[in-house]
């Protein structure tokens, strides 16, 4: 399986949510797992590797205690930002993904990736900044375009990774290709 294409489809099961007794079928901690395999998959040299690895699994804790209908039903409870609290390691990942990808492709010469890459690091900065200045400073306004980016940013994401997920800079079994033939 080509690397972004397993993360691609870790961020399919995150996004994607079905309840069944409190329990989401669409469990995000698996969806974390094939994220981590796709990070695991890709080329030694991808920057921030190690880092993605160690966050990925934060993450994924933080999924797994979160897929708990008691820890899920709380938090529905609770204050919008103790939930936006809680998905700040799976938007952290985002932005530190698109940041090495982006890098990554920028250092192959494929300045197109690395545009989309560096517009999805901005949405994930969205995601991450927006609900302070709407929760924290009540700037209400910002409510919509923080609704729009946690909606939209993830779904494009996710084709970006589908739609590069061939190049050489993110798939080692095509760069050893490329290389010898």
């Amino acid at each position: 399986m080509k690397p972004l294409w397993a993360v691609a489809l870790g961020w399919i099961l995150l996004a994607l949510r079905a309840d069944v007794n409190g329990f989401d079928l669409y469990a995000d901690p698996l969806g974390w797992l094939l994220v981590m395999l796709g990070v695991r998959l890709l080329p030694a040299a991808f920057p921030s590797r190690s880092a993605l690895l160690t966050l990925g699994g934060v993450a994924g804790t933080t999924a797994v205690l979160l897929w708990l209908p008691s820890v899920d039903s709380w938090l529905r409870d609770q204050d919008p930002a103790v939930a936006w609290a809680a998905n700040l390691p799976q938007f952290g990942w985002l932005a530190l993904f698109c940041w090495a990808a982006g890098n990554a492709a920028r250092s192959a010469g494929e300045l197109v990736p690395a545009a989309w890459f560096r517009t999805l690091l901005a949405v994930a900065v969205g995601i991450v900044v927006l609900p302070v200045l709407v929760f924290g400073a009540g700037i209400v306004s910002l409510d919509g375009l923080a609704s729009v980016l946690v909606l939209l940013g993830p779904i494009t994401f996710v084709g970006v990774l589908f739609w590069y997920g061939t190049r050489p800079w993110a798939d080692p079994v095509q760069a050893a290709a490329e290389q010898t033939g």
